[in-house]
């Protein structure tokens, strides 16, 4: 059904027809006819959660990450989007019905008095032969986006201008949004030099990740082995313990490995044993 109530409220903004006559069990014929391809489209998408953005920056919801979610309405749909500096946000959308989507990402500073002139951080609009489409944009500026939502093609949402926060033209849409958060792995004090047999303490910390594992690896030939894992606690520290076994130089590298939703990171340090 979320198929269908996102059709409905397209048709109704698109045609102006009533609840009565969008009863997609019972579709005559006459007016509500040309209906009938609209109401195609809804059997052939798959499922996706029914939410609307807001009507303006103001008001706009934070928009479910890794939840697909569908929109329409006659304007913009307004989405907002907290984000660390590093983090980078892939979004995946597409048209419902045959329409153009545009996406446009305004910075965290643009607001409702200004959103008709500033320029979009990134943006992206499909057209009639690529109806799916991706972005991915990297951001170094920490805060709040607005990820706005609008027919394309310069009529509501365009790449290089932003945005007419007047347009009235209908639209409906399927989104998914993802963002990879930035780690930063980081070490306390480690000791250059240490006697052979020492166990060696090496403590740090994986910023921005609160679960998981890192490893320690040594550099070994052209290779890094690894030797050790360690995990991670709730506010990413760590300990490992390092044997000073055999006399010599050698060069380590502690890796957070990374995952869905956070880069992979590393610290590196150098041990010699007497």
């Amino acid at each position: 059904m979320a198929n269908w109530e996102t059709l409905r409220r397209y048709i109704k903004a698109s045609y102006r027809v009533k609840d009565d006559q969008l009863d997609p069990h019972h579709v005559g014929f006459g007016r509500r006819t040309r209906l009938l391809p609209l109401l195609a489209v809804a059997v052939l998408l798959p499922a996706v959660a029914r939410a609307d953005g807001g009507t303006s920056i103001a008001n706009a919801p934070e928009l479910p990450l890794g939840k697909t979610v569908s929109g329409a309405r006659s304007g913009l749909d307004y989405w907002r989007l907290t984000i660390v500096s590093g983090d980078t946000l892939r979004v995946d959308y597409e048209p419902v019905a045959t329409q153009l989507i545009g996406l446009c990402l305004m910075a965290p500073s643009v607001t409702d008095f200004t959103a008709n002139d500033a320029q979009c951080v990134d943006g992206k609009v499909t057209d009639q032969s690529d109806r799916k489409r991706q972005t991915v944009h990297e951001l170094t500026l920490p805060g709040r986006y607005s990820l706005i939502v609008g027919f394309g093609g310069g009529v509501c949402v365009h790449i290089f201008y932003g945005v007419d926060t007047k347009c009235s033209r209908a639209m409906a849409y399927n989104l998914t949004a993802y963002v990879v958060h930035r780690t930063t792995t980081t070490l306390l004090a480690v000791p250059k030099v240490v006697n052979r047999g020492t166990l060696v303490s090496v403590r740090g910390q994986v910023q921005g990740v609160k679960l998981g594992k890192v490893v320690l690896q040594e550099r070994v030939a052209k290779r890094w082995v690894n030797r050790q894992l360690a995990k991670l606690t709730v506010s990413g520290r760590f300990t490992i313990k390092l044997q000073a076994a055999t006399p010599g130089t050698f060069r380590y590298v502690v890796r957070y490995p990374g995952d869905a939703s956070h880069k992979a990171s590393k610290r590196g340090f150098t041990l010699t044993v007497t």
